[in-house]
């Protein structure tokens, strides 16, 4: 499909910026929107102001994970066309640049679109049972980090008692890695989630 222009976003946590392109690669407008909902209305109501149509519009931004999920979702519930780029692949299309910042940025993701967009694939939302799965796989990854921590500290503790001085003082560091080893075995032996179809064992077994 032919766009007659394209929006740059360089999307943060709290914030994003937008710069409006044409197809001659000329900067029309930049302007900063919070990251929610409203923010992406506003977007669109900045867009409506030039007189465009959402059809002749390409909106293009990294794809930086949990910060456009947001941009994910309106993009399908709002109607109007987003292709996520790895970060990567836009870095090395433009080679080593001087300058950083928000709006330098927003403005290069934007000419990235110009020059790249028939190649680019536009964002469909997923499967509501991938979604899902996503979600436990990150539960997942979680609570298996916690573990690994939890053992370490306790690692930690123990060399820590063998060097403590003898007698009382010794006797009660054992008993806080005693306390600390007690507590992560209850976590683990009572925490609910303990595999997930199709994926296994959460927590190894005792």
């Amino acid at each position: 499909m032919n766009y007659s222009h394209f929006v740059g976003l360089d999307v943060g946590k709290k914030t994003f910026d937008a710069s409006l392109m044409s197809a001659d690669e000329k900067e029309l407008s930049h302007k900063s929107f919070d990251n929610t909902p409203t923010g992406i209305q506003s977007l669109l109501d900045w867009i409506a102001g030039y007189h465009l149509s959402l059809s002749k519009l390409l909106f293009c931004a990294e794809n930086m994970g949990s910060y456009v999920t947001e941009l994910s979702v309106c993009s399908v519930s709002m109607g109007f066309s987003l292709a996520l780029v790895c970060p990567l692949t836009i870095k090395k299309s433009i080679g080593l640049q001087r300058g950083k910042n928000d709006r330098i940025d927003a403005k290069r993701i934007a000419n990235y679109a110009v020059l790249h967009y028939r190649k680019l694939e536009l964002y469909k939302l997923p499967d509501k049972d991938l979604v899902r799965l996503r979600g436990w796989i990150i539960i997942r990854d979680n609570l298996v980090k916690q573990k690994v921590l939890s053992i370490k500290s306790l690692e930690t503790f123990s060399q820590m008692a063998k060097f403590a001085a003898c007698g009382g003082k010794t006797q009660s560091v054992c008993n806080q890695c005693c306390k600390s080893q007690y507590h992560s075995n209850v976590f683990f032996r009572d925490t609910k989630v303990n595999s997930i179809r199709s994926i296994g064992r959460i927590i190894k077994s005792s």
